[in-house]
């Protein structure tokens, strides 16, 4: 997923891929993987722009390209504290760990 644009009020999932880094038969380990996010002056504000509950594995079938993601559902930011950075976290069955950044603004339209 590209970095986004969206209003405060909207609420949605998004979703990071890994897999087109992983060995074969390496997959996520949920339990140890994570998302956080952070306002543009780099205050955690996780508790309220992400539901943490909602985090999810997301995998590909075997007939397309290996996936491994994470998704999440993100809520709520303000223009004032915007631009956002969600980071997510991913370590593997391997041991592997991985990590990337979507940027979010807010803007009323």
């Amino acid at each position: 997923m590209a970095d986004i644009t969206k209003q405060s009020y909207e609420e949605f999932r998004v979703d990071v891929d890994f897999g087109l880094n992983f060995a074969a038969g390496e997959a996520l380990v949920l339990g140890s993987c994570d998302v956080v996010c952070e306002d543009k002056d780099g205050t955690d504000v996780s508790s309220t722009l992400l539901d943490d509950t909602t985090l999810v594995l997301v995998t590909g079938s075997e007939s397309e390209v290996a996936q491994a993601g994470l998704q999440v559902l993100i809520k709520g930011g303000s223009e004032a504290a915007s631009k956002y950075k969600y980071t997510f976290y991913g370590v593997t069955s391997l041991g592997h760990k991985w990590e990337k950044d979507i940027f979010m603004k807010v803007k009323e339209r």
